[in-house]
Order: C-alpha cells, then structure tokens, then sequence
C-alpha cells in the first residue's frame, strides 16, 4: 500500500504529536491522509508484552465437520483454542483462545486461527467480540481504578463506534449483552461524593470496596466492560480480569490487535502519573457529551476521538490506528441489521 507512507511523513510512527494541536485545513489535509491509510497486521505492539490477554470470537453458523469433529462442550480447533457453545447466538459457537502476550508469536497464532474461521463461519448481529486483560496490570492503587472508571465514562461514546470494528452500527443486541455503563459510572461517583462530602479523595477510596459500587456495576455481567471477573488486584489468575464486551464480533485479527491495543492503552493510561483528571471531567461536562443517546455511538465525534488518542497514546502509529478504525469511512448508519464499511485494513 503505497499511500500507507503518506501519513508518516505527517505522523512519524514513533513520535508523539499531538493531533489536538491541528486546526482548519491542516486538520482536513491530516483527515484526509487517515482516510487513505489502511490499517496492517503487527508483529508487536507498543505495550508492555506482561499483560495477558485472552479472546472470544463469537461466530454464527456450525464450523465444519473437519475443524470440529467432535460433538462436545468444548472443542479444540487449534491447540489452545477452544470452540465452546453460547447460548445466546441462533446456531454458533464461541472460540476461546488460551492466555496470550504481546509478542510475535502470539499474534501469529492469534492471525492464524482467524484466517481458519474466514469463509467457514458468519459474523452477524448477533455475534461480540470480548477482550479479557488481566486485572493484575492494575494493580491495588485506587487512584488507577477510579482513573479507569472517569475514562471510560468520558469517552464510551468513542470507544463503542471504534469497536464496532470493520461495521458502521451496533450489532442488534449490544444493548442486551454489552449495556453502556457510563451512566452507572456517574451515579457511583455521585452517590459516593454525597457519601463523604463534596472534597472527597476519590485517591482514597477503592471503588471495590464500597457498597454502591458493587451493587450498580461489579456484579453484572452484560456491560461494556465486565468487572465481575475482578479477583486479586496484584495476582495473574487465568480468571482475574477486566472483560471487554462492547465490540461487535469480527474474525479479522487486525481488528482483533486494534481493540486489544485501545483497552490496554486505556488501563496503562489509567495508571499513569500523568493522567490528566481536568480534561478528562471536562470532557464529561461537555454539555454535546452530557446528553448523548443511545443511537449517538453511531455519530462521529473527532474532536473527542483525537483528543483521547492524544491522551493515551505516546506513539503516532497507535493513534493512527486508533483514529482510522474510528473513523472508518466517516460514513454512520442507523439500520438495525448490521452494515459494513468501506474496506480500511490490508
């Protein structure tokens, strides 16, 4: 792809600008550079290669007799890989990949497994794509945790549009399986603000630890982000995770490496000394942002889109990445059924 290096020249991979800084034709001359780049498969990522990771492609449609022979609960169609059933697709399975690191290897494997499932399975409205990081990466800081919460309420309505993935909708049950929970995040912090007073600590309080909190958002499953499965701040546990549900189901794994770099960029973010708590609130107050609807997730918000690409990335070649799977082909779609983009990755 020739135009691929267009942009560097612009947005040097391992530089930081801050795209925040670009304003009229300078902004539209970059837009229009994103718009020309199609997204690739890495060998590595830019976090560190400690966290694990593990995924669940969501597929509809029974696989071949050759890649599941055997009738079972849990099937395995590569080793490590587990084909599993779920309940709630029509006539599909799950395929559950083993723990994994940010290293060649893995994302060999993990490309591997996808290219089995193209043309042997169906992506459809029914299907997620889920990311469980361990929780471990964390750790037992409270300030981390409430970071990490602040974050994601700012910016839900950006990071649902670019897990959407290779589509321009929801998928049609994301609101059953994969609830919004920025709105509990608020009432959690509000409730908790009355609690102790107006100046309170929030650096003091671990959210796990009180009773609002695990009422409203540590004992359900089907949110945006699952925090159910949270068990030990500091240990690695095969089941001590931050699950990430929002996405819409995909078998592409440059898609799959895209959602894994955003969710972990946002913990790693979250823990960070640098973590900038001011734009993050005013972001949240922006009254555009206050009032959004459902349905909104679908609409473009570049400002807000750049401006958290700028805070949690220090590469320009993640926030490329970032941006033009959020952008996508800056086209929007309110169907109910699922409607794909323009093509945006190799």
């Amino acid at each position: 792809m020739e135009n691929n290096y267009e942009i560097f020249k612009e947005l040097k991979p391992n530089e930081n600008v801050i795209i925040s800084n670009y304003q009229g034709y300078d902004l539209v001359d970059l837009l229009r550079l994103l718009n020309g780049y199609y997204l690739e498969y890495r060998n590595r990522l830019s976090f560190n290669n400690k966290v694990s990771i593990g995924c669940e492609i969501e597929y509809e449609n029974p696989l071949k007799e050759e890649l599941a022979p055997v009738k079972d609960d849990e099937v395995e169609i590569r080793p490590g890989w587990l084909l599993v059933e779920d309940g709630t697709l029509d006539n599909g399975g799950e395929i559950v990949s083993p723990i994994f690191y940010n290293n060649s290897s893995s994302w060999k494997d993990l490309k591997e497994t996808c290219e089995l499932l193209d043309g042997n399975v169906t992506i459809n409205d029914n299907c997620g794509g889920h990311v469980h990081i361990g929780a471990h990466f964390m750790g037992d800081n409270p300030r981390t945790w409430n970071n990490f919460l602040r974050l994601w309420s700012s910016y839900e309505n950006v990071i649902y549009r670019f897990a959407f993935g290779e589509f321009l909708n929801a998928r049609s049950n994301l609101y059953r399986y994969a609830t919004p929970i920025a709105n509990e995040i608020d009432t959690y912090f509000s409730k908790i603000q009355k609690q102790y007073g107006r100046y309170v600590n929030f650096d003091n309080i671990m959210p796990f630890k009180e009773y609002e909190f695990q009422k409203s958002l540590s004992t359900r499953k089907y949110h945006g982000i699952n925090l159910c499965h949270v068990l030990d701040y500091n240990q690695l546990e095969k089941n001590n995770t931050i699950e990430f549900r929002a996405a819409n189901g995909t078998i592409s794994h440059i898609i799959w490496q895209n959602l894994i770099n955003l969710y972990i960029n946002l913990m790693r973010y979250s823990k960070s000394d640098n973590f900038d708590l001011d734009t993050v609130l005013r972001r949240k107050n922006d009254k555009v942002i206050k009032y959004l609807k459902p349905y909104d997730f679908t609409n473009l918000y570049i400002d807000q889109a750049i401006e958290l690409a700028d805070l949690i990335f220090n590469k320009n070649i993640d926030k490329i990445y970032f941006l033009r799977q959020y952008l996508k082909d800056s086209e929007k779609s309110f169907h109910y059924e699922l409607v794909k983009s323009q093509k945006f990755t190799v």
